[in-house]
C-alpha cells in the first residue's frame, strides 16, 4: 500500500499545485485590474492569460517539488541505454499511434471540434502558453503519469492493469469527455512506450511533439479539424487503418526486439 500512498501524494501535488497556482494568478489579476480601473472584473481575454500564466508556473513548481522529493528513490531512468535505432522505433511506433488516435476522434467530429474551438480560446498569450502546454505540461505528465503511477501500480497489480490505470486516470482529469477519451488512448500508447523503453525520455518527446503540433495548428495554421487522410472521411479509411495497425504492430515487434537485443549486450 506504500505504492499507492506515492501515487496519491503524487496526484495531489499535480491537483493542489495547478489550482493553488492558478488562485494566485487571478487574485494578483484581480488585485492590479481593481487597483488600475476600479474593478476586479477580469475578461474572458485576461482570464485565458492567467490560465496559461498558472499553466507554465505551477509546472516548474511540480517538477521543482519532485526533483528534491523523489517520490521513486532509488530506480533510476535508463534514458543512456537507449540506442538511436531503438528511439527511432519507439517515435514511429507514437507516430503511428497519433494517426490511429486521430482516426478514432474523428468518430466524434461536434464535440471535437468544440474542443478545439475552447483549445483556441486558450492559447492566446503567445509563448507562454506555448511553453506551458507544449514543453513543460508534456515534462510533468510523463513524469507523473508514467513513470511515477505506473512504477508504482506495477508492485501492486502487474505491468498491464498498471498501464492501463494510469492512462484512465490520466484520461479522466483532463475532464472534457471528447479529451478523455483522446488523453486515455494516447495514455496508453505512452504507457506502453514507456514500459517499452523503461524510460520518459521517448513518451517526453512524443508528448512535446503531439501538444507542441496541436498548438502549431491552433496559432498559426487555423486548424478547424484533424487531418482528413486520418479521418473517417477517408473513403479508404479502414484500408488505412489496417494497414496502420499492421505497421504499429511490426514496429511494436521491431522494438521489442531491439531492447531484448541491447539489454543482452548490457548484460
Amino acid at each position: 500500500m506504500k505504492s499507492i500512498g506515492v501515487i496519491a501524494k503524487t496526484l495531489f501535488l499535480f491537483l493542489i499545485g495547478k489550482f493553488v497556482v492558478l488562485f494566485g494568478v487571478n487574485s494578483m489579476f484581480s488585485f492590479y485590474y481593481k487597483a488600475t480601473t476600479d474593478s476586479g472584473e477580469l475578461s474572458e481575454l485576461t482570464l485565458n492569460h492567467a490560465a496559461n500564466i498558472s499553466t507554465l508556473l505551477s509546472s516548474i513548481l511540480i517538477l521543482v517539488v519532485l526533483f528534491y522529493w523523489k517520490p521513486l528513490k532509488g530506480l533510476k531512468d535508463s534514458w543512456k541505454k537507449i540506442t538511436p535505432i531503438f528511439l527511432s522505433l519507439v517515435l514511429f511506433l507514437g507516430l503511428l499511434g497519433f494517426a490511429l488516435n486521430s482516426v478514432v476522434l474523428s468518430f466524434f467530429k461536434s464535440p471535437y471540434e468544440e474542443a478545439i474551438e475552447l483549445s483556441k480560446s486558450l492559447l492566446n498569450s503567445g509563448w507562454i502558453s506555448v511553453l506551458g502546454v507544449a514543453l513543460f505540461v508534456p515534462i510533468v505528465e510523463e513524469v507523473i503519469f508514467r513513470r511515477i503511477c505506473i512504477e508504482s501500480l506495477k508492485k501492486e497489480m502487474g505491468v498491464v492493469p498498471a498501464i492501463l490505470v494510469s492512462a484512465i486516470v490520466f484520461g479522466i482529469l483532463h475532464i472534457n469527455p471528447i479529451q478523455i477519451l483522446g488523453a486515455t488512448l494516447l495514455g496508453l500508447l505512452f504507457g506502453c512506450i514507456y514500459e517499452l523503453s523503461k524510460s520518459v525520455l521517448p513518451g517526453i518527446l512524443l508528448h512535446v511533439f503531439n501538444n507542441g503540433m496541436y498548438v502549431y495548428k491552433l496559432r498559426f495554421d487555423k486548424m478547424e479539424t484533424s487531418s482528413v487522410f486520418f479521418t473517417k472521411e477517408n473513403p479508404y479509411i479502414w484500408l488505412v487503418v489496417s494497414l496502420l495497425c499492421v505497421l504499429f504492430m511490426v514496429t511494436a515487434y521491431f522494438a521489442y526486439k531491439q531492447r531484448v537485443k541491447s539489454e543482452d549486450i548490457n548484460l
